[in-house]
């Protein structure tokens, strides 16, 4: 599943909530190294 949102404030909570329920992820945002970036 790719998910998209527009706002970091609503990956926050989802980064949140994913945790949580301990799901595994990867999160890649405007915060994200071009070379984290590039390994993910």
């Amino acid at each position: 599943i790719i998910i998209f949102a527009h706002h970091k404030a609503i990956m926050d909570a989802l980064d949140s909530h994913l945790k949580s329920l301990k799901y595994q992820y990867i999160r890649l945002d405007g915060d994200s190294s071009s070379e984290t970036r590039k390994k993910k």
